[in-house]
């Protein structure tokens, strides 16, 4: 059997899609593509005209731009303008808007696990044991200071 998974690594943005497309290139189809990225908010002038343009391409031809599948993952925008209150308390009352099938990634970490639950959402929960846990390992060196 031949690899099932494709993964491409690099610093940032720009030079990662172009080792993906080197491949879609040699190969004319690619599935479990996987890319990492180091730095993918560091952007060189050069980078973010590539982006630019890359956005211009999906637009004109009818198909959502970047900043789309940056959201369904963490809704970037609305913690540049509002940080976590925003994230937490104010995009989550857009969800009945933009709701589709399953929703997206970031809609079902910050909803409540059931319906009927009063329970706070995943990313709550988990931010939540997290500072349990860095409060019981005080003094260790272990993300102690990111969840004060």
């Amino acid at each position: 059997m031949g690899k099932i998974i494709h993964s491409f690594e690099a610093v940032g943005c720009v030079d990662v899609w172009l080792q993906a497309m080197d491949y879609l290139v040699e190969h004319k189809i690619g599935c479990n593509i996987v890319l990492g990225v180091e730095k993918p908010v560091s952007l060189s002038p050069i980078d973010y005209r590539i982006q630019g343009s890359v956005n211009e391409f999906l637009i004109r031809h009818e198909a959502l731009p970047i900043s789309t599948v940056a959201t369904t993952i963490f809704p970037g925008a609305e913690f540049l303008h509002g940080g976590a209150h925003e994230v937490y308390e104010e995009f989550p009352k857009t969800f009945n808007t933009i709701r589709e099938g399953w929703g997206t990634y970031a809609m079902r970490l910050l909803t409540k696990s059931t319906r009927s639950s009063k329970k706070p959402g995943r990313a709550t929960a988990n931010t939540e044991k997290a500072r349990a846990l860095a409060k019981r390992v005080e003094g260790s060196p272990i993300l102690y200071s990111n969840y004060r």
